[in-house]
């Protein structure tokens, strides 16, 4: 294993997770005789290639006399896919079911009434979730295990794992609403955000005891790409017998974070199959790399067609336009767009040239600002938006110049700007038709 460096304080200030400080803390459980603190976060990861499984356990204590009901709101990675979900209490261990929500919420609430020992995990936001534990007994530790699995995401030849540890602080916009809040959280329900306090939980005070033990185990397997380096954002992670841990004592005050720089001077390409517990098929996970130092990326031509037949009325429009603009917010000054609404006739942005524009700031702005006029109407005749955004795409005579009308209005009479732009012709593109529909 490639031994663990700390990463820089300037991406460290570049983390979403929150700075280190001595006020920060995990949370408390919130119940009806106080607040308890949580005892136990640990978490167990194995990495392979580009693929993380996280087991993440909690423990529960009940430090009063009489049976409590405990309420938590903890961060989860926003990409990862909760599998499973385990509760033992005592001698009792319960799997958990997957359910919508009021379903859910109700067996809860009839096992709690019934004095059973139960739990419930919700979603409130893709990295927010909140966990109530019914029927903790006086004295008693009641341990939560849930299971994820989820993608890391690649930049820069470096994959990220990310593992929040705090819910970062959230601006709570709107009037307060009268009445109780829906949660247990410090923030009170607003006209603009309704569930404010099931995503603010309690943190610790100033100088308040932090309990928390905290355990982070991770073991990495490059599944056969090339692992140069490992990186993290805590100076207390340490090898120990081929695996990562985090040395006790570690406060839950900021995200846990490792980088793994993935790289070869060549095209790296690893293959990973698992079969099936019962039967002779099984799954495979391919992984190519392109080689480290690879350059910038190509520059693409891209043609939108969005569909503003009648059909597309209401919430269908608004879900494939906002689609669109957000595919035109990504493309950069090298790339060249076109976008073609269409019903029973074709139309293209106002101020825009017709065919492939530059993705400069101001022809992207004027592409938007079209894109959030526009309303369902006519029929629905595709085939010229088809053609013409194919011959948007198509090859042009040799010699010819298919960027000069886009890039006029960006001073095409410039020494400088033609060079750039015989610079950028000579780069080979990639071509791509985007249709935006929602039925």
């Amino acid at each position: 294993m490639t031994a663990v460096t700390p990463m820089t304080e300037a991406e460290l200030t570049q983390e979403r997770g929150r700075d280190r400080t001595d006020d920060s803390g995990l949370g408390a459980l919130r119940t009806d005789r106080g607040n308890l603190p949580l005892d136990r976060l640990d978490v167990r990861a194995d990495i392979t290639g580009l693929v993380s499984r996280v087991e993440l356990t909690q423990d529960f204590l009940n430090v009063h006399d009489a049976t409590l009901e405990a309420t938590y709101v903890f961060p989860l990675p926003d990409r990862a896919a909760v599998t499973g979900m385990r509760m033992v209490a005592a001698d009792r261990v319960v799997e958990a079911e997957l359910a919508e929500r009021g379903a859910a919420r109700q067996e809860y609430d009839r096992a709690v009434a019934a004095g059973q020992r139960a739990s419930i995990a919700e979603e409130e936001r893709p990295d927010v979730f909140t966990m109530r534990v019914g029927n903790i007994l006086p004295g008693e530790r009641v341990s939560v295990t849930l299971t994820l699995a989820g993608p890391l995401s690649m930049q820069d030849g470096e994959a990220t794992f990310r593992f929040p540890l705090v819910v970062a602080p959230r601006y709570i916009p709107g009037a307060p609403l009268p009445g109780p809040s829906v949660g247990d959280g410090h923030a009170s329900d607003t006209d603009a955000v309704p569930d404010a306090s099931r995503i603010t939980p309690p943190v610790l005070l100033p100088g308040f005891p932090n309990p928390l033990r905290l355990s982070i185990d991770v073991g990495v397997d490059p599944g056969g790409l090339p692992l140069d380096a490992v990186r993290s954002s805590l100076h207390t992670v340490v090898e120990e017998d081929g695996r990562l841990r985090v040395r006790p004592g570690e406060r839950a005050d900021r995200d846990f974070v490792l980088r793994l720089a993935y790289g070869a001077p060549r095209e790296a390409a690893a293959l990973v199959t698992v079969a099936d517990a019962e039967g002779a098929e099984g799954t495979f996970q391919l992984t190519v790399l392109p080689p480290a130092g690879s350059g910038q990326p190509r520059p693409r031509d891209v043609v939108l067609l969005l569909d503003r037949s009648g059909s597309m009325g209401g919430w269908k429009m608004i879900a494939a336009r906002r689609a669109a603009a957000r595919i035109v917010d990504t493309l950069g000054d090298a790339d060249r767009f076109a976008v073609l609404a269409f019903d029973d006739i074709v139309e293209e942005p106002a101020g825009l040239p017709s065919g492939l524009v530059a993705a400069t700031d101001r022809h992207r702005y004027r592409a938007v600002e079209h894109l959030a006029r526009t309303e369902a109407r006519g029929g629905t005749v595709m085939l010229e938006a088809l053609r013409r955004g194919l011959g948007y795409l198509a090859p042009g005579p040799a010699g010819s110049d298919p960027r000069s009308a886009a890039t006029r209005p960006d001073g095409a009479g410039f020494p400088g700007h033609q060079r750039a732009k015989r610079a950028q012709q000579a780069r080979p593109r990639t071509a791509r038709v985007t249709g935006c529909w929602c039925w």
